[in-house]
């Protein structure tokens, strides 16, 4: 009597579940990275708002400082997990922070309207 066994080996099938794992890893690296770059961008747009905001608050009082409260009060909107500080809230040395907790770098908007990292 013959016997023939169809079937996989385990070297297969350890090959196969090495493939799989390789793959898996690449897509969470990824889908990581493109979460940090979405965080990113939302801060960089929350500085912008909100340095529109203080702009708009200055076109009002001149000498005044801006403070998070009076850029809510000029219509900044703050994103969920986004928090803006402000350094410097003068006209002539205006500084905002943004900061999210998922991301490394903390980005700042000077009186020029610049975005950079500190």
């Amino acid at each position: 009597m013959k016997r023939t066994v169809r079937g996989f080996t385990l070297i297969e099938v350890m090959v196969v579940i090495m493939i799989v794992g390789v793959l898996a890893s690449i897509a969470i690296y990824l889908t990581m990275r493109l979460q940090e770059q979405a965080y990113t961008a939302t801060m960089k747009a929350d500085l912008s708002a909100a340095y529109k905001a203080a702009v708009a608050f200055h076109a009002d009082d001149a000498g005044g400082e801006v403070t998070p409260d009076l850029l809510e009060a000029y219509g900044y909107r703050p994103t969920d997990g986004v928090e803006i500080t402000v350094p410097d809230g003068f006209e002539s040395s205006l500084r905002l922070r943004a900061h999210h907790p998922a991301v490394a770098d903390t980005y700042q908007v000077d009186h020029t309207g610049t975005i950079s990292t500190p």
